[in-house]
């Protein structure tokens, strides 16, 4: 995965694309805990089945489907955002961090009422709430980062022939 081009800080780039470079590392962190929460929320449901009937059962089995379905492709679209080919590509990274932040925020909103832990006890609805707010950092910070993309080779050598270009210019006029 590519975080930032390059290694993750170095004196060559400005501090404001050091920053966005830790930033957007932050982000995934964030986005990553996250997502293995809701992955660990419902690997706990399926291991602690609570179902009377067969609705209940139903219902029990959606909600353990959702969990891992669902925070495994957040998992999934998290390591994809750090490949070059989605982190060099501003239209691609864009939508991905923008579907994410959507998710993000649903995740959130969804685990804030414990998403079936609601009666296990005091310490997993706090894991609910923590896993929600995480969510919700998560949304805010994919939001601020979605028109950040890692500039690709292609474009760096575009720039730098652009600039050759505008000073060759410059000399001959």
């Amino acid at each position: 995965p590519d975080f930032c081009p390059g290694s993750l800080i170095t004196p060559e780039r400005s501090a404001a694309m050091n920053a966005i470079c830790l930033l957007k590392l932050f982000v995934r962190l964030m986005g990553g805990l996250a997502s293995a929460l809701f992955v660990w929320q419902a690997i706990w449901l399926m291991i602690h089945p609570n179902a009377q009937d067969f609705w209940e059962g139903c219902f029990w089995l959606g909600q353990v489907l959702l969990g891992l379905c669902a925070g495994a492709s957040a998992l999934f679209f998290e390591i994809r955002a750090g490949m070059k080919s989605v982190a060099t590509q501003f239209a691609a990274f864009a939508m991905n961090r923008v579907g994410l932040a959507c998710f993000y925020f649903w995740l959130g909103c969804y685990v804030m009422g414990g998403m079936g832990l609601m009666h296990t006890g005091e310490g997993w609805q706090m894991l609910a709430h923590a896993t929600g707010i995480l969510g919700w950092v998560a949304c805010i910070g994919n939001i601020c980062i979605s028109c950040c993309a890692s500039p690709s080779e292609d474009t760096d050598a575009f720039a730098q022939k652009t600039t050759e270009n505008t000073v060759a210019a410059r000399e001959s006029g």
